[in-house]
């Protein structure tokens, strides 16, 4: 939890509980007088930027969640409510800000998308395997017929040549399946 005073140059971070601390790896002095913004890193969205300056401009409420760093470096996904404060005549007073770490239900969910992705390519491949097998039955009832025709020593030239023409036409059809 953290608040923030937007009467003072850049809002700065007047309180940060411990568990702030705690998640984020900064000490209290380190924290203290500072935005929030020390949060942001490379992979940080500008989306997400956007959406906090603009709430906070126009003294809303909102819930997003943004990629924050740790004093480490090491990247955590924030899932950040800020709230404005106010007296009882309305004036603005502080935003309040709670963050919650949740780094592993996004990397669950990204799991599972990827899961997800897997098993329709293992369906897709598993139908074109299908059809492949089917193409090269085909093709191998063709080529033992006229393997068969020709070890009769004559066999029928019109029925040899459908036959192959048949193989040649599953094995160009299976062609364009991969």
């Amino acid at each position: 939890m953290t608040v923030t005073d937007p009467h003072l140059l850049d809002n700065p971070i007047v309180f940060a509980n411990r568990a702030f601390l705690e998640m984020t790896g900064y000490s209290s002095e380190e924290v203290i007088g500072h935005n929030c913004r020390f949060l942001q890193g490379p992979d940080t969205d500008p989306a997400n930027v956007n959406e906090v300056r603009d709430s906070i401009a126009n003294r809303r409420a909102f819930a997003t969640e943004v990629l924050n760093y740790r004093k480490d470096g090491s990247p955590f996904w924030n899932a950040l409510f800020v709230s404005p404060v106010f007296d009882d005549k309305g004036e603005l007073v502080y935003f309040f800000g709670s963050q919650l770490d949740v780094s592993r239900r996004r990397d669950a969910e990204d799991a599972l998308r990827q899961a997800q992705k897997m098993e329709a390519l293992g369906q897709l491949t598993g139908g074109i395997e299908h059809d492949f097998n089917n193409l090269l039955q085909v093709m191998s009832g063709h080529l033992e017929v006229i393997q068969m025709m020709a070890a009769d020593g004559g066999g029928n030239a019109k029925r040899i040549a459908f036959s192959a023409e048949q193989a040649a036409a599953a094995a160009a059809k299976a062609a364009t399946l991969t």
